[in-house]
């Protein structure tokens, strides 16, 4: 976002603020707010809203959420491991090697 982007944004937030304070003075509801954190590596989000934003939330996310590929999961893939017989190297240094190889 560029600065005047943010700049408008602010603006046309104070804008709705001041209508609002004119509408309804003290009288009306505090917004409630929506916070939505995205965590990639477990392909999830974490909302926090209140009920009614909450239900739109979760029908958004049925609508757009794509199953991840349970196909590369170890556990699925268990009978596909083969285990390798060391013989000429100490496992220590192997392991080591294969750290840093990431």
């Amino acid at each position: 976002m560029t600065p005047q982007q943010r700049q408008q944004m602010q603006q046309a937030a104070a804008r709705a603020r001041a209508n609002q304070a004119k509408k309804g003075g003290s009288s009306a509801k505090p917004k409630a707010d929506v916070f939505l954190v995205v965590n990639k590596r477990e392909n999830s989000i974490l909302a926090n809203a209140p009920p009614d934003k909450m239900a739109i939330i979760a029908q958004a996310i049925k609508l757009i959420d794509v199953p991840s590929n349970r196909s590369k999961s170890l556990l699925r893939n268990m009978n596909r491991m083969q285990v390798y017989r060391l013989a000429a190297i100490e496992p220590e240094p192997l392991v080591k090697v294969l750290n840093d190889l990431g």
